[in-house]
């Protein structure tokens, strides 16, 4: 993709880790979950920990409702204690196709859409890669940007497996 928008596609190993969840349903659940885990954070006097989220179905109800469902992750260390509606899971890591989408709540419900689309198709195309059964997630990265304080930049992560190449038999 030559839009400086995105990054090039690299592929990479996400370690396991532990992780606390957090999963609101609403018409801004990623704004939602973000606001509590935040709060979470500062009553545990944790440093920034690394964040990741995904998508997670609703109800047609909740749909025709206007509302959306979102999981939030934070890395945390082993035995922390999740607050209230939380909770600790273990993350397995996996091999993943990543890319960044630079300033990518500038225009969220066209540039990630995009990035994922263009992210599937590098996978499906790739002779190396194919698409796994891992969890596909989101990690929003914060970057300064000068006078206008910071960016939210967004590194999208493909589950994939590398193709097993063997000889004729």
């Amino acid at each position: 993709m030559n839009d400086p928008r995105y990054s090039e596609i690299v592929v990479r190993e996400l370690p396991p880790m532990h992780v606390v969840s957090y999963r609101a349903i609403s018409a801004t659940p990623e704004e939602d979950a973000a606001a509590v885990m935040a709060e979470w954070v500062a009553e545990q006097q944790l440093p920034p920990p690394r964040n990741f989220g995904f998508d997670v179905e609703v109800t047609p109800e909740q749909q025709r409702a206007g509302l959306r469902g979102y999981e939030l992750w934070l890395a945390a260390p082993r035995g922390t204690e999740p607050g209230e509606d939380m909770m600790a899971r273990r993350f397995h890591g996996g091999l993943y196709a990543a890319m960044t989408i630079y300033g990518a709540l500038d225009d969220p419900f066209a540039r990630i859409p995009a990035g994922w689309e263009y992210l599937h198709n590098w996978v499906m195309a790739h002779p190396m890669y194919e698409p796994a059964e891992h969890q596909m997630l989101e990690e929003v990265i914060a970057a300064s940007t000068g006078p206008e304080g910071q960016s939210r930049h967004l590194v999208i992560y493909y589950p994939v497996a590398t193709i097993a190449i063997g000889e004729p038999a």
